[in-house]
């Protein structure tokens, strides 16, 4: 068996959501930061090496995975790159993904959240955002209670 393999149902059901994860990183991470994240997570390459870089590039061409693009055409943000797009902090975006006000995807843990970059102009997410600028007092109803609960 020179060259080849067999691979186990786990190690097939591994490589699957090993690609999966990388598929999902690639939309808001470069490849030395997808390897950095397979790392935390324990993962290994088909050989039971570390990822690096080029590991990740070979098995994001392998699998015709496009790889990660800056600029303002990509559909999908970080957590960070929202705040910075919102002008707000990322307190205040994590705030808004956990009262769901912001859809937001977080495949695993170590690995950053991904947000599409049209649902930041929704208007509950414009309207909590301007309500908790610094220096803001939330907006209110004729009963004095706050429009934005929990705020």
């Amino acid at each position: 068996m020179s060259g080849s393999r067999a691979c186990s149902k786990y190690e097939i059901t591994r490589r699957a959501i090993v690609g999966s994860m990388i598929r999902e990183l690639a939309m808001v991470q470069p490849d030395s930061h997808i390897a950095a994240t397979l790392n935390r997570l324990g993962y290994h390459s088909g050989y039971d090496k570390t990822w690096n870089e080029t590991r990740v590039k070979s098995l994001r061409n392998y699998n015709h995975i496009p790889a990660f693009a800056r600029g303002p055409e990509r559909p999908w943000v970080t957590m960070e790159e929202a705040a910075g797009i919102l002008k707000t902090s990322v307190t205040v975006v994590r705030t808004m993904i956990r009262k769901h006000l912001l859809p937001a995807r977080h495949i695993v843990k170590h690995a950053p959240w991904t947000i599409r970059r049209e649902d930041l102009q929704g208007p509950e997410v414009l309207h909590y955002v301007k309500a908790a600028r610094p220096g803001k007092t939330a907006p209110r109803t004729e009963n004095n209670s706050p429009l934005i609960p929990n705020l």
